[in-house]
Parts: C-alpha cells; structure tokens; sequence
C-alpha cells in the first residue's frame, strides 16, 4: 500500500501503515476479521519486529517475534497477533523484510558518512550488515499474514496484558499462534544488526537501547496472575477444513490429527490457564 513506512526504531523495526480516515476510504491494507464482537475487516496498523521475543511457550524460549497490531474502533484494546521465530531454515519472505530494512540502515549509514561520521560499531565483532542484505524497497504484494500461515497453525494463546514498551497501557489483547515458525540464523543476526548499530541521521547517534547481552525486547514478566486461555481444535476448524469435512469441531483426544502442535492442552492444576469458551467461532480470519 502506498504510504507505507519503514522504521528502525530504538527497540524494533516496524512496518507502519497509513490510517484510513474513514472506513469507506478505499486504502489496500492489510486486515483480519476478529470474531466475539471485534468486528470485520480490522486493518492493520503495523507490524513489529524484535529480537530476541518478548513471549516463552512451555518455558522455552525464542530468538524473535512479530507483532501484528490491528485497529479496532469500538474502544476495547488493542489486538495482537503474535508469531514467534526460531532458528532454522531460511525464510524467503522474512528476507523481504531484512533487505527492506537494509535498504533504510544503508541510507541512513550514507547521510552520517556524508557528514564525516562513520559507523565504527559495522563491523565489531565482524558485525558487517552489508554481506547479509540486498538493499530494495518492500514488494507490493508483501503481506504480515504469510508469517501465520507459514506456520500452519490456526490456534493461539490467548491473554489480555499491556505493551511492552512505555507507557506499557494495559489494553492489548494478544494472540500468540501455539506453532513457532523459522528463520535462517544468518537472517536472525541481519535483524539483529539492523537493530543495534543503527544511526540516526540526523543526529548519527546510534538508536539502539539494547543492554549487554544485545537484547532489545522487555524482560520476560511473570505471568501466573494472568488469565491465559488456550485456543485448540476442540474450540474451532479453520474455515477451509469445515468446507471439507463438515466438521466445526475436533474431538478431545483427537487433537494431533488437526494441530501441528498440540501441546499443552490439558494445563496442570495450578496454571492460570482457562479454557477458550469452546465457542465454534472462535477463528481469526486473515
């Protein structure tokens, strides 16, 4: 969509998109209809990038995660949609991004040089950004989407918590799709390099607020007064499966048959984890 921007930013890399004054406007973003009362058609207003993620599943850890904020006009929050990264093979359309970005880092890195700054952090630690990338603008049909159906999964945890960056408002309403999808480690440390040894170019000061161990995502926060519900097959089929079975719903025990990660379906005693509602609409459409 035209009016796109791409910003490294001092604790992410984010897609934003443009607004659309008014629903009848004719803008072509990004969007997903939420149901429960969230509405059709939530555009989405942009997509977050960092390293490592700011979300465990079971304990386990990932090297990063995108953030898919939507829109929603009625006053409720904020929702996100949240694929987790770990390292694996190579992700063409993660590399989309990457030299997206690149393209942005370079730019920015040339208006410093011009100036008579150099980037003396490039290439410490052989750190050098510019044999991971090949500089370009984002294509047109780029879509935040394609990380979630990379995955194969269409069940998530659920739970209501705040940003995670200030002023940390309390009214974001996360998803975080149940199966991690992958990116090669070479795309994590391009990411990663974006990130950290950016320079402002209008100042040429680095922007990074990363700490010693080169993390720009908040400290984990501890979620065992958090209601989180867990979104399996038992609740709901995607769309394209009930067009095919007639089924809008799995059987308990049946799970691994329709999930790509079915674990965790029974949380111990003990967990604050609750049940999805077992409503059969509980499916995000993308």
């Amino acid at each position: 969509a035209e009016g796109v921007e791409l910003q490294i930013r001092s604790n992410s890399l984010r897609i934003a998109y443009p607004r659309r004054p008014s629903r009848n406007t004719p803008l072509d973003l990004p969007s997903v209809d939420i149901p429960q009362g969230w509405g059709k058609f939530l555009d989405v207003a942009h997509v977050d990038f960092k390293v490592p993620a700011e979300h465990t599943l079971l304990g386990e850890t990932f090297d990063a995660e995108v953030n898919i904020y939507v829109i929603q006009r009625a006053g409720r929050g904020i929702p996100v949609i949240t694929v987790l990264f770990k390292i694996g093979k190579y992700n063409p359309h993660m590399q989309q991004v990457i030299d997206a970005f690149g393209r942005v880092w370079r730019e920015d890195k040339n208006a410093c040089a011009k100036r008579g700054y150099r980037n003396l952090k490039e290439t410490e630690m052989g750190n050098n950004i510019t044999s991971l990338i090949q500089p370009r603008t984002l294509q047109q049909d780029w879509h935040p989407w394609e990380f979630v159906w990379q995955t194969n999964s269409d069940w998530f945890y659920g739970y209501m918590g705040s940003l995670t960056e200030p002023p940390c408002y309390s009214f974001a309403h996360y998803r975080i799709i149940d199966t991690p999808n992958e990116i090669s480690a070479q795309q994590l440390h391009a990411l990663k390099n974006i990130i950290l040894y950016h320079q402002d170019p209008g100042t040429c000061s680095y922007t990074s607020v990363h700490n010693k161990y080169g993390s720009v995502a908040r400290p984990l926060q501890d979620s065992r007064r958090t209601w989180v519900h867990r979104c399996t097959c038992t609740d709901f089929l995607p769309d394209k499966t009930r067009k095919t079975t007639g089924k809008r719903s799995c059987r308990r025990g049946q799970e691994s048959q329709w999930m790509p990660n079915p674990k965790d379906l029974t949380p111990a005693p003990g967990n604050e984890f609750i049940p999805a509602g077992g409503s059969d609409d509980d499916t995000v459409r993308f």
